[in-house]
């Protein structure tokens, strides 16, 4: 089962990623490199006005981060000076550390796992695109028919994790990255956009 799985995944990606490849050169044929590359950089541009994050967001993020990780490090750092003696003020460092770790846990998750739905469904605007929009044949569309929701699982998969790095320097740029991706193909970013 999970060989199968394994075997179906990679071949999804390499169609996919096949696919984006044979959308690039026939770009580059049809338009020439500079238009290309000026369409590119117009969509960068564009993107770039967009975060997954709003300022307060990106605070409470950070504070998230801080009380996690932060305060866990200070626990280790008790319990290394000696936490496990009874009364000891080591001992009250540690606990005060781990328990408010994992009092800030709840916020830590929250707010990684919106910004990794955000990131998803930013990436989804491509990886979900319709393949008839960009196939040129019934072969065509029917290889990235078939490959398209195993390799947008996994990609929303990824999403989620990455939204788990305490990393807001690395969600903006996915996030970004993602949208100037759809701006490039011409597609509708204002239901990702939205409220941002």
């Amino acid at each position: 089962m999970y060989d199968d799985l394994q075997r179906a995944s990679w071949a999804s990606a390499a169609v996919q990623i096949g696919a984006q490849e044979a959308d690039r050169w026939r770009e580059l044929q049809e338009h020439g490199p500079q238009a290309v590359a000026q369409r590119r950089r117009s969509a960068e541009q564009q993107a770039r006005q967009y975060s997954p994050y709003s300022p307060a967001r990106l605070s409470l993020t950070r504070l998230s981060y801080l009380l996690v990780f932060g305060m866990f490090i200070f626990g280790v750092i008790g319990a290394l000076a000696g936490g496990g003696e009874e009364g000891s003020g080591a001992r009250v460092v540690m606990m005060i550390g781990v328990y408010t770790a994992l009092a800030a846990l709840p916020l830590y998750l929250a707010v990684s796992l919106r910004t990794g739905r955000l990131l998803a469904r930013a990436s989804a605007l491509t990886t979900l695109e319709d393949p008839a929009a960009r196939s040129r044949s019934a072969a065509e569309y029917a290889a990235r028919s078939m490959s398209q929701p195993l390799y947008a699982a996994w990609g929303t998969v990824g999403c989620l994790v990455g939204g788990l790095l305490p990393w807001p320097r690395l969600h903006i740029s996915m996030y970004q990255s993602a949208l100037a991706d759809a701006l490039y193909r011409g597609l509708d970013i204002s239901t990702v956009t939205a409220g941002r």
